[in-house]
């Protein structure tokens, strides 16, 4: 999923939860059930791994991450009745599987590596099973579930 999309979640799940443990919790769990969702993506980790595309696959990453700022700064702007410290920590724990994950290719510990694992099962689990999107129409279903969020968020 695009990292403005787990912001999206991240956000909407805080906003219902009763602390910042909660949200933080809630947010790093919707992140890995939303992974699960086929949207397009999952031939885009093979290829940078593969050192093919690596290029095009980091400007698609940091325009994604771009994204997921703007729409932080937005939610925090302009959201009203915002508890910024419950939406923070929901926000921080709807992002960091992927960080987690950034880590792993950075620096090969152990116990990165075994949550590296544990987050491709969730993210690949129906794609492995049954086929993926094409990235268009996981980009068009993110975009509408984007918008969906954010009327939600407001």
């Amino acid at each position: 999923m695009l990292i403005a999309t787990h912001v999206a979640v991240g956000a909407v799940v805080a906003q219902n939860s009763p602390t910042a443990f909660w949200a933080f919790v809630l947010g790093f769990i919707s992140h890995l059930l939303i992974d699960m969702i086929p949207h397009g993506d999952a031939h885009l980790y093979k290829e940078y791994k593969s050192g093919k595309k690596m290029k095009q696959a980091l400007a698609k990453v940091s325009f994604d991450a771009l994204a997921a700022v703007m729409l932080v700064a937005w939610i925090f702007a302009y959201v009203p009745n915002v508890n910024a410290t419950i939406i923070a920590w929901g926000l921080v724990g709807s992002v960091l599987p992927d960080l987690l994950v950034g880590l792993c290719e950075l620096y090969k510990h152990p116990w990165l590596e075994a949550f590296h694992r544990v987050h491709f099962w969730f993210h690949n689990y129906f794609v492995d099973r049954k086929k993926d999107m094409s990235l268009k129409h996981g980009f068009v279903m993110q975009a509408f579930l984007l918008a969906i969020l954010v009327k939600v968020i407001v």
